[in-house]
């Protein structure tokens, strides 16, 4: 298992932000490579992402719950990617002047030398994640 922690200032209040954690269509709407959402039933969703990986497309889909959400605090999201890949991502905000810090903390369980890469590329995507919800809270 493996775990790293991205912090994210969103410009911002925080009832503007955590919408776009606890909602999942919303969540995927801000999300740079996640295209599709479908509901299965209650916190479940099944979700579509397309990659792009030394210039070769890939596309694959995987279920996500939200197991955990704090009102305008903390946000738990819960997916097994694969057979023995495991992830789980806490998103936790607090004000802070004008904009949202957000403390996302990610937790993989999978093969070692996935994590690397894995964590790389998360941290790429979610960067620009909080960048396209800052730039639709209107900053």
């Amino acid at each position: 298992m493996a775990e790293t922690v991205l912090v994210h200032h969103i410009p911002g209040r925080v009832e503007e932000i955590y919408p776009y954690f606890c909602d999942m269509p919303r969540f995927v709407d801000m999300h740079p490579v996640i295209y599709r959402c479908e509901p299965l039933g209650g916190n479940d969703h099944m979700l579509y992402e397309r990659l792009r990986v030394m210039g070769i497309g890939i596309s694959f889909s995987y279920p996500v719950s939200i197991i955990e959400a704090v009102p305008n605090v903390r946000v738990v999201m819960h997916s097994p990617i694969r057979r023995g890949a495991d992830l789980r991502l806490v998103f936790d905000m607090v004000q802070n002047g004008h904009g949202t810090i957000v403390t996302e903390t990610i937790t993989f369980r999978g093969p070692f030398f996935v994590w690397p890469f894995f964590i790389r590329l998360l941290r790429r995507m979610h960067c620009k994640l909080a960048e396209n919800i800052g730039c639709a809270c209107g900053r």
